[in-house]
């Protein structure tokens, strides 16, 4: 099964002003199937693959280096939440005690699950305050 996925074209929007027509196809899709992808001619085209290869060269440093993007806390002791490197086996679900008297004692995890193989980088989304 193949789905398309609406594109909605903004040049026409940049170039008269018309809001109607692209919001008309935006609540379409959204009604229809909840997502589409947005062209907008003065996003660079080649920025994603950019972006790609900067980070496939920034995972491939070693961990002394990374570390220097370890997120360091605020001044008033907290932490930004997640931002910056995570190195692998930091994070670790927490475990739900409060819940496991719910699920049947023949289904119940028995213990916590293991801290997380996987290694992470989140840019902070606006000021650092």
């Amino acid at each position: 099964m193949t789905i398309e996925i609406p594109v909605i074209d903004l040049s026409r929007h940049l170039k008269t002003g018309d809001d109607e027509h692209a919001c008309k196809q935006a609540a379409a899709a959204m009604e229809e199937l909840g997502l589409f992808i947005i062209r907008d001619p003065r996003v660079d085209p080649g920025l994603p693959v950019r972006y790609r290869d900067m980070m496939q060269s920034f995972y491939r440093l070693s961990p002394e280096v990374k570390a220097k993007y370890i997120q360091k806390p605020q001044p008033d002791g907290t932490q930004l939440y997640e931002t910056g490197w995570r190195p692998p086996n930091t994070e670790a679900p927490r475990r739900r005690d409060e819940i496991l008297p719910l699920i049947p004692a023949d289904m119940r995890p028995p213990e916590s699950p293991p801290a997380d193989l996987k290694e992470r980088f989140m840019d902070p989304n606006g000021p650092l305050s």
